[in-house]
């Protein structure tokens, strides 16, 4: 399998916010959808789970795929455990938006890599 098909990320959704996080490498401006490449023998969608997980605290359930780029899958997921923060040494910053904010982030391209954006058009 090509290793640019690999990666799983979530559309983090709860109470009527999304969850978004800043990343320390690239620009620290940017927001995105937590995620990342999956393991050897991981599915793409348990990926998407572990690095929710790893890089927020947040405990997910997929619901629903949302998006199927090239180089990435999202899922629609509900927060079913944990408390949004900062877990990792590559995240500055974790932090849940109201649909407003986040069509404002994508307005001012802060929102980058992020499945959010396709997500929202389709509400």
């Amino acid at each position: 399998m090509d290793s640019r098909k690999r990666s799983g990320h979530a559309v983090v959704r709860s109470h009527n916010k999304f969850l978004l996080l800043r990343k320390s490498y690239g620009n620290p401006h940017h927001w995105h959808c937590p995620g990342g490449m999956a393991k050897h023998g991981e599915h793409r969608i348990d990926a998407a789970v572990r690095e929710t997980y790893e890089e927020t605290g947040c405990r997910i359930q997929p619901i629903r795929q949302v998006r199927d780029s090239s180089n990435a899958n999202y899922w629609l997921c509900q927060k079913i455990g944990g408390h949004a923060h900062t877990k990792s040494h590559e995240i500055l910053e974790v932090r849940w938006f109201t649909l407003s904010e986040v069509k404002a982030l994508d307005a001012k391209g802060l929102l980058k890599g992020c499945a959010v954006k396709w997500f929202i058009k389709s509400l």
